[in-house]
């Protein structure tokens, strides 16, 4: 039976760090909170796990009502319906926007800023279990963001996303932020406990997820043959070890 390890980063231009001495959930009672969530139970459960932190909560079911409530009344906190595009401006001067969402056990996401207007320079920090991941520039000369994580295997709970801002500020420097899900790992899951047979000559294509995750596969030999295992292809931060 053979056994593939993972190493590295989790995804290119995303450092964590240690997380924030005062963190968002930490906010004072007087923060409002709109949360927008399609899904009625998870909306339910939003609300009391806000109102238990002492936040006051007023809630939309999709983006054009979430734009609409905005126009005419504020919110120090949006809590992000997953895979939702949201638009946000940098308004007034040193404008500071902060997201939430639900986060899951060993699931891997991804939040990213895009279609930033002239001049807007966007820089994200994304909070959860304790440890925080920032980055800046998305690529050299692309001023947007991007940060990628898979939440540990012993933590289920709310993701502070911030998001701070190195041009300028006003109504019209505008971006969009998006949260997703990537996945839930390859095919071959979960192969740790059954190893899948493996012919001779055949290639597998594998992903190192969830958190921790470790392959196995397992194929028959012939007395007196050669036999070479071998990865390639390996993704960005990818440092894999055979047994």
């Amino acid at each position: 039976m053979l056994s593939m390890r993972g190493g590295g980063q989790a995804s290119q231009g995303t450092r964590p760090r240690e997380a924030l001495t005062e963190r968002p959930e930490r906010m004072s009672a007087c923060y409002r909170v709109l949360a927008i969530e399609d899904d009625a139970d998870m909306l339910r459960l939003l609300r009391t796990m806000l109102t238990a932190e002492g936040f006051r909560v007023d809630t939309v079911s999709d983006g054009a009502q979430a734009l609409e409530r905005l126009n005419y009344d504020c919110a120090d906190l949006v809590v992000l319906d997953l895979g939702l595009p949201q638009v946000h401006s940098f308004e007034p001067s040193h404008d500071v926007d902060r997201l939430r969402f639900v986060g899951k056990a060993a699931r891997r996401y991804r939040v990213f800023t895009s279609q930033l207007a002239p001049g807007v320079d966007t820089i994200l920090m994304v909070t959860v279990c304790g440890t925080s991941y920032t980055n800046d520039d998305r690529t050299p000369g692309n001023l947007s963001s991007y940060v990628e994580f898979t939440v540990s295997r012993q933590c289920d709970g709310m993701v502070d996303v911030l998001i701070t801002n190195r041009g300028r500020f006003g109504p019209n420097a505008t971006y969009v932020v998006t949260a997703q899900e990537v996945g839930t790992g390859d095919s071959f899951e979960a192969d740790d406990a059954s190893p899948r047979p493996m012919s001779p000559g055949e290639t597998q294509w594998r992903s190192f997820y969830p958190d921790g995750d470790v392959d196995r596969v397992e194929f028959r030999v012939k007395a007196g043959r050669w036999y070479r295992v071998s990865t390639h292809n390996l993704a960005v931060g990818v440092d894999t070890t055979l047994t």
